[in-house]
């Protein structure tokens, strides 16, 4: 409870930075694989009071460590597992951490939320993920989506949805990142 209060008055001070342009991406080595798996086990026990199923695949193929910004990627995978668990009353969440080679020392980074939730109807996308200024309602529903859209073009990556009334959601974010080299055993 205390992580997703957190995670909203962030929500809120960012919306604010990014309304003026002064919301900074700070990009470091991070380990992809440790960011998807921290971020899935904050939502363990709350998929379980639910009796929900949650999973997290991760390719082999992702690298050790890439350049990326770990605490905006992990805030938009944190407001996406919230939805996903939040609108999820039966069936489960799956969480899919991939990456696909660009370059010799690039990759094309993928985290995939799909849930078999409530769904949401193509008017109900178009709000959330076209929003150019973000308004909420009173609930602020779909705050947390509208800000993971601005966080991951700010990250020079994409986020989009595919979902349907009664049949679930599936949100892709793609990220280019450099791989970084890997830590020195010390």
């Amino acid at each position: 409870a205390g992580e997703v209060l957190k995670l909203v008055l962030d929500d809120l001070s960012d919306l604010d930075r990014s309304e003026n342009g002064r919301l900074p991406i700070e990009l470091k080595a991070a380990d992809p694989r440790e960011l998807a798996r921290s971020v899935v086990a904050a939502f363990r026990a709350a998929a379980h009071d639910k009796q929900l199923e949650l999973f997290l695949d991760i390719s082999p193929e992702m690298p050790p460590r890439v350049v990326i910004d770990p605490l905006r990627v992990r805030q938009v995978l944190f407001n996406l597992l919230a939805n996903a668990v939040r609108y999820t009353v039966h069936g489960g969440v799956r969480v899919q951490v991939s990456a696909e080679a660009v370059a010799a020392d690039r990759v094309r980074l993928s985290f995939v939320v799909a849930d078999t939730g409530a769904g949401m109807s193509r008017a109900q996308l178009a709000l959330v993920l076209g929003r150019d200024r973000i308004c909420t309602d009173g609930a602020g529903r779909g705050l947390g989506l509208a800000i993971s859209v601005k966080l991951a073009r700010l990250m020079g990556g994409q986020l989009s949805a595919q979902s349907e009334l009664g049949q679930g959601s599936v949100f892709p974010l793609t990220l280019d990142a450099a791989v970084a080299a890997a830590r020195n055993a010390a």
